[in-house]
């Protein structure tokens, strides 16, 4: 017998298994969260407007996210504060509101964002905290 032919046993048949069946189980994660993304990406395309489409109103919101050890915003934040400044800018709104925990976070993300706003022009009287953002639901 060649050893294309040979007969699988013992650990080099449990390998065989481990990889079929754990393919088979990471291709079917792949295709669930897949779908996941679908249906929320759907379900949510009423919502969601590119920034020069967003209608008037009073107050934009920046929701929370990481400020690193030296006070820099994460990517995400930043990216959600300089979202909310450019609709401040158009007159799209008229405050911005900064929500974040500022008690497991130490007001960190709350006065690095507020120092961000002031940095761009943003005049104080124009920017409102919620030190109460504990996550997106409570904010």
């Amino acid at each position: 017998m060649d050893s294309s032919t040979e007969i699988k046993t013992g650990f080099s048949l449990w390998w065989h298994k481990f990889q079929v069946y754990g393919g088979a189980f990471l291709l079917g994660c792949i295709v669930i969260v897949m779908c996941i993304n679908m249906y929320i990406r759907v379900s949510a395309s009423s919502y969601l407007r590119e920034r020069e489409q967003a209608p008037q109103a009073d107050v934009a919101i920046i929701l929370g996210a990481s400020v690193y050890n030296n006070g820099t915003l994460s990517r995400a934040l930043e990216d959600r504060t300089l979202g909310a400044i450019a609709l401040y800018e158009k007159k799209t709104v008229k405050k911005i509101l900064v929500s974040a925990d500022s008690v497991q976070a130490g007001r960190k993300e709350v006065n690095a964002v507020v120092s961000y706003l002031k940095n761009y022009g943003i005049p104080e009287a124009d920017i409102v905290t919620d030190e109460g953002g504990i996550d997106t639901y409570h904010s």
